[in-house]
């Protein structure tokens, strides 16, 4: 299977759960948190060209997967080459000998993953161990040797600007656009991961080649090897699939810091629909901000989508004013700033009094401390799920690459719940004023004509 969707991140739209519907695993991963971060001793090497290879045994099962993780995001784009990140990652299957490869791959059922996001490109593979060298095999191409043939260029601008296309009809989708744009004014953030119409009409072949040249480069690359392995041999075979592969210079644009915003921008853009969405939020934070596991608890308190914050239940369920309904602030912090969003979807009828209230739901988390149920809920929630979340060779590759492109050590794990269990009231309310801006925020309304 060749897809497009392999996820670094701590958090994503799929971790906020129920409280409730995690219960009965917290007990039990209570007790195995412990044992996953005794069985954690992954081994750090650069080799000679550059690369940097992370490696974690695991016996479990005759699987291995493997994740590249290359620093060539949408971030590094020119303005009029929006959507060239992306566009290169979707040519790395193409084209021979690559196809011939990604068949070998999936007819021994091995997958094989890439994708790009604002600062990373992901060239990944999970196999049976007795085919790794497949895997291998395939990676390497892709990296290396991916040969943007002509026609495949072509076709793949026509299914971009297709997809493109489709977005423009999305609410959502138009929505966040717009978000992004007033929140992040010149930083590359504001650009969409896509691109545009135009600027993917504009990308030529050369366009993507001095791309991936410039920036698909070992010493601009990190790989994470996890599963049924030993550690010595895999090196090994690292360094002769990759001995050929020539660490070079790169050169990357200057990125701009994000303007504080101090007052209240609003848009409101009509669509043909029935239902009006709303997005509502401030600039965030990095992910290395010394509060970023206080906004964590915050988050799960005051937005995230589960039956028991405060946002989804107050506007959804007790005043039925919204359909849906969540915020987070942590979700997208990473190298650069992220953004403290809140979502609604409403019944145009209901959009003031929905804003209001959620306006005023921010307000009450500054002026007054959570509960002493709500914190240990959160924290509970937090201490539990993280592991579980982890659970398997992709999910061990994805976190240890996470730890190195963020500086965090690979015993973070072992730390965490200390983080998230030192978090005080007095702590989340502190934050809250800090982070969170009832009084100068970003309004965006897609709504009915």
């Amino acid at each position: 299977m060749v897809t497009t969707r392999f996820r670094i991140t701590e958090n994503s739209k799929g971790r906020w759960k129920a409280l409730g519907f995690l219960v009965f695993l917290l007990i039990s991963l209570a007790g195995c948190s412990n044992k996953l971060a005794v069985q954690m001793s992954p081994t750090r090497t650069v080799l000679a060209n550059g690369l940097t290879v992370i490696v974690q045994e695991d016996h479990s099962l005759p699987v291995v997967s493997l994740l590249f993780s290359v620093k060539a995001g949408a971030i590094n784009e020119p303005d009029t080459k929006a959507g060239l990140a992306s566009f290169v990652v979707r040519l790395l299957t193409q084209g021979a000998p690559l196809d011939q490869l990604v068949a070998k791959l999936e007819f021994v059922g091995g997958r094989f993953l890439t994708d790009a996001d604002r600062t990373n490109s992901i060239v990944a593979s999970q196999v049976l161990s007795k085919d790794l060298t497949l895997a291998l095999d395939l990676l390497s191409c892709s990296l290396t040797k991916a040969p943007f043939e002509p026609k495949q260029v072509a076709l793949e601008r026509e299914s971009i600007i297709l997809e493109l296309t489709e977005a423009e009809n999305d609410p959502v989708s138009v929505g966040q656009k717009m978000f992004d744009k007033l929140i992040y004014g010149t930083h590359p953030f504001y650009r969409p991961i896509s691109g545009y119409k135009q600027t993917i009409k504009a990308i030529t072949r050369q366009d993507l080649l001095n791309y991936y040249h410039n920036y698909y480069v070992p010493n601009n690359t990190v790989l994470a090897i996890v599963g049924d392995i030993k550690t010595r041999k895999i090196l090994t075979k690292i360094k002769k699939q990759f001995a050929s592969w020539e660490k070079r210079p790169i050169s990357r644009p200057v990125i701009p810091a994000v303007a504080a915003q101090k007052s209240i921008k609003q848009s409101k853009l009509l669509m043909a629909r029935q239902q009006t969405h709303i997005f509502l939020g401030n600039l965030g934070v990095k992910r290395n901000n010394r509060d970023y596991y206080t906004l964590l608890v915050l988050d799960v308190i005051l937005g995230s989508e589960g039956m028991t914050a405060r946002i989804p239940q107050v506007l959804r369920d007790t005043l039925g004013l919204a359909y849906q309904a969540y915020s987070n602030i942590t979700a997208s912090a990473g190298t650069e700033p992220g953004v403290f969003e809140s979502y609604l979807a409403v019944s145009p009828e209901n959009t003031e009094k929905a804003i209001s209230k959620l306006l005023q739901e921010i307000r009450t988390i500054q002026h007054e401390p959570v509960s002493d149920q709500e914190l240990a809920d959160a924290k509970t929630y937090l201490t539990g799920s993280y592991y579980f979340d982890l659970q398997g060779t992709e999910a061990m590759a994805e976190y240890l690459v996470f730890c190195e492109n963020h500086g965090l050590p690979f015993n973070y794990l072992n730390k965490y719940p200390n983080y998230i269990n030192s978090v005080t009231k007095q702590a989340i309310q502190r934050a809250a004023n800090k982070y969170l801006q009832p009084e100068a925020y970003t309004l965006v309304v897609v709504g009915p004509k």
